[in-house]
């Protein structure tokens, strides 16, 4: 009767650790799809000087980017099927592929996108920030 106890207790606690685990990603089935346009092309960070803001070398800082629905990509890794032969204005097919469940209360962070571009057919995955749901 004891040894019965101790494993309900260790299948519960199990249960709680699993419920608190924390943020993890999932496949979105079928991918969630659009065709939208690139509004912005730019490195992923850079810094303010005399008020305005100038971007890093995406060589070196890596790519950021803004489509027209809003939805945002970024990479530390420099892209060039993005910084160099996407333009702005470029229609895209962009599909959600996968997201973190389990974040905290608002933080929506953490979801990838498949992108392709329909002028060039190149294609880039990246995720909408850079760090997942309760992250930095």
């Amino acid at each position: 009767m004891r040894s019965l106890r101790l494993i309900l207790l260790a299948l519960a606690s199990c249960a709680a650790m699993q419920a608190n685990a924390g943020p993890r990603e999932t496949k979105v089935r079928p991918p969630v799809c659009s065709v939208t346009t690139i509004a912005e092309i730019s490195a992923r960070i850079g810094e303010e000087i005399n008020g305005k803001f100038v971007p890093g070398d995406p060589k070196d800082v890596g790519t950021a980017i803004r489509y027209a629905n809003g939805v945002g990509g970024v990479s530390y890794d420099y892209v060039p099927a993005i910084s160099e032969r996407s333009r702005v204005g470029d229609r895209v097919r962009l599909c959600l592929v996968s997201r973190y469940v389990g974040c905290p209360k608002g933080d929506e962070r953490g979801k990838t996108y498949l992108a392709v571009n329909l002028r060039t057919h190149e294609k880039w995955s990246l995720p909408d920030a850079q760090h997942i749901c309760g992250g930095a």
